[in-house]
């Protein structure tokens, strides 16, 4: 049955994926009266919409001071990337022998739309980010294990946050998209063993590259 989604759900809706995507920068401030202006709509859905977010981790609010896009604390991302090169390999190895023919062409359109984008950089990042998260959900799902995926699905908006930000910083994006196409060209082949290497090489160098952050983070304090 189709629910109808309320005006507070659509505004947060909106407002996850501009953080999750960095279009608000960590710690920068938000302002409500800019957004009851931008959404044309009255205090209330904007003010109940940024309590939901503050749940799920992706806003503070401080009270008599402001509301402000949640930082993204470095050492948790280490520790995040740790539990995934733990989880995640076995998922995928788990996939590649359950994966069928529906989600097999899902996952192809969206690498073969990746596959024709030359010279947009910004668009690139995005539709890369885009294939990246569907690959993983995928994975999940198929591997039959209802506890890593709540694991995982908990950790899902700050996984594209995290993913985005090391993008950035560490110019991550062209040995990602290799990364993460051999994991895709060994699912889609059916290979567990190849799938399962694939899937922890690109976390390793992703968690190699989250310490480097978290190193020079040290040595600045």
């Amino acid at each position: 049955m189709f629910i109808k989604k309320t005006i507070t759900d659509q505004i947060c809706d909106i407002l996850r994926q501009k953080i999750i995507h960095l279009d608000f920068k960590p710690g920068e401030r938000i302002s409500i009266d800019q957004l009851n202006k931008e959404f044309n709509v009255s205090r209330a859905p904007v003010r109940d919409a940024l309590r939901r977010l503050e749940q799920e981790n992706l806003v503070l609010v401080k009270p008599q001071i402001g509301t402000f896009i949640s930082p993204i604390s470095l050492q948790k991302a280490f520790e995040i990337s740790q539990i995934r090169l733990l989880l995640e390999p076995y998922a995928a190895e788990v996939a590649a022998n359950n994966i069928g023919f529906k989600d097999q062409e899902i996952i192809t359109q969206k690498f073969d739309q990746l596959g024709k984008i030359e010279g947009n950089f910004t668009q690139k990042r995005q539709c890369l980010n885009d294939a990246d998260t569907l690959l993983h959900k995928t994975i999940w799902k198929l591997s039959g294990n209802e506890e890593i995926c709540a694991i995982l699905e908990g950790y899902r908006d700050q996984i594209n946050r995290i993913r985005l930000t090391t993008a950035r910083l560490t110019h991550r994006l062209e040995s990602s998209e290799k990364e993460v196409k051999e994991i895709y060209h060994a699912l889609m082949e059916k290979d567990p063993k190849r799938t399962r290497e694939a899937m922890y090489t690109h976390l390793s160098k992703l968690k190699n590259s989250i310490k480097k952050m978290v190193d020079l983070q040290k040595n600045k304090a």
